[in-house]
């Protein structure tokens, strides 16, 4: 059954022969007496299907946010139960794993986090013992991060938990696993390109 919107959107596009969302907007606002009053019929001869109100990348982007969410809930109880308080702060620890000391900033932006709330966060991790930060040994402006003895061994731990959660693939086949797994990876590649910072595969 057809939402509301959706009806109207297709009343909307029947009536203008257009498919301006600014558009619909001022139709809407034009015509809202008659829409509340009810004075006109909503078509919904042909109902449609609900994502056809959002475009291809709308619903691409909505649908990604909405699998993050999954798995975000999905770890939560393993986070918790390893010490992290978030997800982020395992996003930031898990790129400092095995690697040399990095600028702060390049963390920040290869882990794709806020700049006030990263900062927050990796001195909060700091104080906790499990990061490491120094001054850089040529320009002392630069704050370099490493993980600490105490911050891998949690990290570690946690990926052994992360072995416990739910396949996030669910009841894929194997093909559609190594087609997801492909476009995702085609994704992440011109994205990582487009904004200038490492892709999964390389690190």
């Amino acid at each position: 059954m057809q939402t509301d919107m959706l009806q109207l959107w297709n009343r909307f596009v029947l009536e203008k022969n257009e498919q301006s969302y600014s558009a619909f907007g001022v139709w809407l606002i034009k015509n809202e007496e008659n829409l509340l009053a009810g004075q006109k019929p909503l078509v919904s001869n042909e109902p449609a299907a609900p994502t056809a109100f959002y475009s291809d990348s709308a619903l691409a982007g909505m649908l990604i946010g909405r699998m993050y969410r999954f798995v975000k809930v999905k770890m939560k109880p393993r986070l918790k139960k390893t010490g992290f308080s978030n997800l982020e702060e395992f996003i930031i620890m898990g790129h400092l794993f095995g690697k040399e000391p990095q600028p702060k900033v390049e963390v920040l932006k290869q882990t794709i986090s806020e700049i006030a709330a990263g900062s927050q966060m990796i001195d909060r991790l700091v104080v906790k013992g499990h990061i490491k930060e120094q001054s850089h040994p040529v320009d002392k402006r630069v704050k370099l991060i490493t993980l600490t003895a105490k911050g891998s061994k949690q990290l570690l731990q946690l990926f052994r938990e992360l072995d416990q959660i739910e396949d996030v693939l669910g009841d894929l086949s194997k093909q559609e696993r190594e087609t997801i797994v492909m476009l995702l990876q085609k994704l992440d590649l011109y994205h990582s390109d487009l904004n200038g910072i490492e892709t999964m595969a390389s690190k």
